[in-house]
Order: structure tokens, then sequence, then C-alpha cells
């Protein structure tokens, strides 16, 4: 392509290595005497495809915040995961790497990246997010006092609220307890949990 790529020797073979670009990479070989005459040219057409890393089974739907995402690649690439580069180039074929469930529906775009910065077509996952609700196993009903103790579990690192007020803040507890108020006659209590993140469980 116009630039020298071996110096004039008395060899009769020769090699070089050459950058590629994602694509169809076009080369155009001459060879030059001591006078600085050129051989007719030689067209090579070189594609280059990053391959696409793939992804091992996954769970569609999940209870917790954070998330594991395994698979395959190419060896000395790295893991780009949402346009971030999560897993950096490496000689392994296998990757991993940590997500967190940031709203009920989370998608994620995976694509490799080699050593120049090209990156692969994306594979894509979708992973639906659900925040458990916390359960309260038994309680008594009637009662005669004015001061109740709800409890019950939750799921670690989430919080618990009773007619949408924090009774419990988010901890890493899986159990819980909260005294509520009663009056004369029926009384009703909407519990729900939220995460890191602010999103809500159904209600119990």
């Amino acid at each position: 392509n116009g630039e020298e790529a071996v110096a004039r020797n008395a060899g009769t073979a020769w090699s070089i290595r050459v950058p590629l670009v994602a694509g169809v990479n076009d080369l155009q070989l001459v060879a030059r005497d001591a006078l600085a005459q050129s051989s007719d040219a030689l067209a090579l057409s070189v594609p280059y495809q990053i391959d696409a890393p793939t992804l091992d089974p996954y769970d569609a739907t999940v209870y917790e915040s954070f998330y594991t995402l395994i698979g395959s690649k190419r060896q000395n690439t790295g893991i780009v995961v949402n346009g971030d580069l999560t897993v950096p180039l490496n000689a392994l074929t296998t990757w991993g790497h940590t997500v967190e469930m940031t709203t009920a529906d989370n998608a994620f775009a995976i694509a490799t990246e080699d050593g120049a910065g090209l990156r692969s077509d994306a594979i894509t996952a979708s992973i639906h997010y659900t925040v458990p609700k916390p359960e309260v196993p038994q309680y008594e009903s009637p009662i005669q006092t004015l001061l109740y103790t709800l409890q019950g579990s939750k799921r670690a690192d989430t919080s618990v609220w009773i007619n949408g007020e924090e009774v419990i803040p988010r901890d890493d507890g899986t159990e819980w307890s909260a005294i509520v108020s009663l009056t004369l006659g029926g009384n009703t209590f909407i519990l729900t949990a939220r995460d890191r993140n602010g999103l809500e469980s159904g209600a119990t």
C-alpha cells in the first residue's frame, strides 16, 4: 500500500505483520529493485472478523441484585458489557462477569475486544429481576392490645416497608420484626421490601 515493509536484501523469502481492521482489508504488494523499479502489483483482500463471545445458559428470572454471567471467548481478547470493558484482555478462553440488576428488566450487550480495541458483534442477555416479598409466617388475630409485633423473614440487603413507611432499614439480615399500632376493629398492613436501587417487591 505504498509503504516499504521489507527493506531490500539478498533473501528470496519475506514476511511481515500487518495491522488489520474489522471487515475486508485490501492490500497492494509490489517489489522494487535497486533502481526503484516496481513490479506489477499483487492485490490481496484479507477479511478479519472478531468472533463474538458465547454465553452459557442463564436464569431468565432472578431474585438477587447481582448475577454472574459466564461463557467462552477467543484467546487474547477481553469482554465488553454494555459498552464497558469489564474483563481485560487475557489469554483465557473462558470469561465471567457479575452484573447488577438495576431495573425489573435488565438487558446486557456482550462483545469481545481485541488488542487493537476492535470489537465483535454483540450477543445479548435479558434478565428479569424480582425483589422477593417479605414473609410473615404467622400472626395472631384477633388480639386485645394496642401494640403488636409483626415478624418474619426477608432477603438480605433489603429494607421492609409497612403501609408505605420504612420500618426496617436495608441490612444484611434475613429476619425482621416491627411493632405496629392497632386501632379498634380490623387493621390491614401492606408489607413490601426494597433493594439497594429502590426497586420494590410485590405486597404481602
